[in-house]
C-alpha cells in the first residue's frame, strides 16, 4: 500500500466548519424570515379582501332598497290612500325612510307586481298589506278585494319594510344574517333637500327629527373587524332616487 507524504493530504478545518455553519444559519434565518414576512402579508391581504367583500355585499343590499324608497306604480308622486283600517299606514311617505334606535326602516313596494286589476283575483286567508297604482293614484289595502276606481291593468305590489341593525356582532336584514359576524357599528347620516331639492348637508337622526319625507340621500357607515388588520371603516352614500329632482 502506497502512503503519500503528509504534504498532499488536505480537509476541512475546524475553521472553515464554523464558517460554513454560520453562513447556514443567516442563510437559514433570512429564508424563515421571509417566509414568516410573506405569510403575514397573505393573511392580512386575505382578512382585508373578507371584510371589504362583506362590507361591499352589505352597501349593494342597502343601495338596492334605499332606492326603491319612494316609488308607488308609474309614479313617485301619486296620491296615496291608506284604506287598510290601521292608522299606522297613514302619512305613509313620512315613514319609508326612518331611523329607530339606531337601526334603519325602510318601507317600499316590492318590485314584483303580484296581480293586476281585471286579472285574477287574489288570495290567501292573511293577506299583506298591498297597493293597487295607476299613475296618479295609489290605495293601500289589506285583502283580497281590490279597491274600486283603478281601470284595468293597473298593478297591484305588496308593500315591504325591512329593518337594519347591528345584533350580536352581526348586520341583519329583516332580522336574516346579511353579515354573521365581525360588524362593531352601523352609523347614518341623512341629506335633506335643499331649496333646489339636492341634499347639500348630511345629518344625524336627531337633527332630522320629524322631517324625514326630505330625506333624499342616506350616507351609511359600516366599522368591520378584522382579525389580522383590526377595525376598518366603509363608507357609501346612496341616492333616494324616487325623490330627488
Amino acid at each position: 500500500m502506497k502512503i503519500f507524504p503528509h504534504k498532499y493530504q488536505g480537509g476541512i478545518g475546524l475553521v472553515e466548519l464554523m464558517i460554513a455553519m454560520t453562513l447556514s444559519l443567516v442563510i437559514g434565518a433570512a429564508v424563515i424570515q421571509v417566509f414568516l414576512s410573506q405569510r403575514q402579508t397573505y393573511r392580512t391581504q386575505d382578512d382585508m379582501a373578507r371584510i371589504q367583500e362583506n362590507a361591499r355585499f352589505a352597501f349593494e343590499q342597502i343601495a338596492q332598497d334605499i332606492r326603491q324608497v319612494g316609488y308607488w306604480g308609474c309614479s313617485r308622486k301619486a296620491t296615496i290612500v291608506n284604506d287598510t283600517g290601521d292608522a299606522v299606514f297613514n302619512d305613509i311617505n313620512d315613514k319609508t325612510i326612518v331611523e329607530s334606535a339606531g337601526n334603519l326602516d325602510l318601507v317600499f313596494l316590492n318590485p314584483q307586481p303580484v296581480g293586476s286589476v281585471g286579472g285574477p283575483s287574489l288570495t290567501g286567508n292573511a293577506p299583506p298589506v298591498r297597493v293597487v297604482a295607476d299613475c296618479s293614484n295609489a290605495t293601500m289595502f289589506k285583502s283580497n278585494n281590490v279597491p274600486a276606481g283603478y281601470p284595468n291593468g293597473s298593478l297591484i305590489y305588496e308593500l315591504s319594510s325591512v329593518r337594519y341593525a347591528v345584533s350580536n356582532g352581526g348586520l341583519t336584514r329583516a332580522g336574516d344574517n346579511l353579515i354573521p359576524s365581525g360588524v362593531q357599528g352601523l352609523a347614518l347620516r341623512y341629506g335633506i333637500a335643499s331649496a333646489s331639492g339636492w341634499a347639500e348637508t348630511y345629518e344625524d337622526a336627531a337633527t332630522v327629527g320629524t322631517n324625514w319625507s326630505s330625506v333624499v340621500s342616506v350616507e351609511v357607515t359600516l366599522t368591520l373587524r378584522g382579525e389580522v388588520v383590526g377595525d376598518q371603516e366603509f363608507k357609501s352614500v346612496v341616492a333616494v332616487r324616487n325623490r330627488l329632482p
